[in-house]
């Protein structure tokens, strides 16, 4: 079958992505049936895999992280209240590696680290904790992608994040003030 054979060279992937770009296979994924919308997330991966340029890979792979793709998988092969199918989570997986791999994931820079301990600081913070925050953050596994991750989130939903913080700070030990069992 052509999606298990790997691409012997360039040409023919690029003839592939020529032929169906990227963008035509996520509008697969979003409406097709689950057959479809799972060979096209196939050939996707198959793609992604087998592209021996970084450089195509990053933009192959940066064109998954747009809204329609998300939105396709949510309704195609996430659907809610239905069973999952265990090759398409195998293919979302695959995805989802993919997505990870393009990120740094070194530790954080100085700067970095900086900006979260000063979206999270306040008046009644002591040095103390400050240092052991820039600890934690600096040792990550996920390094520059968690740091990155907390960054855009304060800064594309700031109320969000207040709302966040408001919720952490009133849990004791694991438990929400007034709700621990008796």
């Amino acid at each position: 079958m052509f999606f298990q054979s790997p691409f012997r060279d360039d040409t023919t992937r690029d003839w592939v992505l020529e032929e169906v770009p990227i963008e035509t296979l996520i509008r697969h994924v979003e409406k097709s049936d689950e057959r479809i919308a799972l060979s096209a997330l196939s050939l996707m991966n198959t793609l992604i895999r087998r592209c021996p340029d970084d450089e195509k890979r990053y933009e192959l792979i940066k064109s998954l992280e747009v809204v329609p793709f998300r939105n396709a998988v949510h309704s195609s092969l996430l659907p809610v209240g239905s069973a999952r199918d265990p090759k398409a989570l195998e293919q979302l997986t695959e995805v989802q590696r993919s997505l990870i791999s393009v990120y740094d994931t070194a530790p954080p820079t100085d700067l970095e680290i900086q900006k979260i301990i000063d979206i999270e600081r306040s008046d009644e913070v002591s040095e103390e904790q400050v240092e052991t925050w820039r600890a934690q953050i600096g040792e990550h596994r996920c390094g520059r992608l968690a740091t990155l991750a907390m960054a855009q989130f304060a800064e594309k939903t700031p109320q969000d994040l207040r709302t966040l913080i408001s919720e952490n700070t009133m849990r004791v030990e694991g438990n929400v003030l007034g709700t621990e069992s008796l």
